[in-house]
């Protein structure tokens, strides 16, 4: 059957192009609504661009970091497998709360672990290793920043799913990189990368 529009009293027949046309417009604006729960996120992205330096950097840094994340997983898949995903009550608890597990979440979070312990263990080390220094970093930091790493992944690991222990190993790794945007440009930077790499995550749970 054809889909007919009536345009000047006249009948325009559409053609299988415009069509899947009208198609891709439908599926595109059926995706933003079903991220209409994460637009309060995007207004805080906007505003910690606008407000805090190096938050852009960040948001780079943790769009990135869901790729590496996402190849650390294909990778655990291929060697050990993981339990097929399911609707547990995380999940479930992530997609009722969106704006704490994108926002609030990773903005405490970094400031408990690289605001807070990265920095006490920093601080308590430092004068044993302040000339020794392992690239941009002195090893101090270097230390802090897989202790500190080791610590974050091993709280994941508590998350009620049945693939904790993937998303510990994941997390660990992602701390890594939140320790060492924090170590160099700062905890505005580390926050942005938390933020984006949780908003993409639960972005693909409303898209799914």
């Amino acid at each position: 059957m054809a889909i007919t529009d009536n345009i000047n009293q006249g009948v325009h027949v559409y053609s299988p192009t415009e069509k899947s046309m009208g198609n891709v417009e439908v599926s595109n604006a059926s995706s933003f609504s079903k991220l209409a729960p994460l637009y309060p996120t995007v207004g805080v992205i906007a505003l910690g661009i606008l407000l805090v330096p190096n938050f852009g950097l960040g948001l780079v840094a943790g769009g990135l970091l869901i790729g590496v994340s996402h190849l650390e997983v294909k990778a655990i898949r291929a060697v050990k497998g993981m339990e097929p995903s399911d609707n547990s009550a995380y999940l479930r608890e992530l997609k009722s709360s969106p704006f704490s597990a994108t926002v609030v979440a990773p903005a405490l979070e970094e400031c408990v672990f690289r605001g807070g312990i990265q920095t006490l263990i920093t601080q308590s080390i430092l004068p044993i290793t302040a000339a020794t220094m392992f690239g941009p970093f002195s090893v101090a930091s270097v230390i802090a920043i897989l202790v500190t790493s080791l610590i974050f992944g091993a709280v994941h690991a508590s998350n009620p799913h049945k693939n904790a222990h993937v998303q510990a190993v994941v997390t660990t790794i992602g701390g890594i990189a939140f320790g060492c945007l924090f170590a160099q440009y700062g905890l505005g930077a580390s926050i942005a990368a938390h933020i984006m790499n949780n908003t993409i995550s639960v972005g693909r749970l409303f898209n799914s």
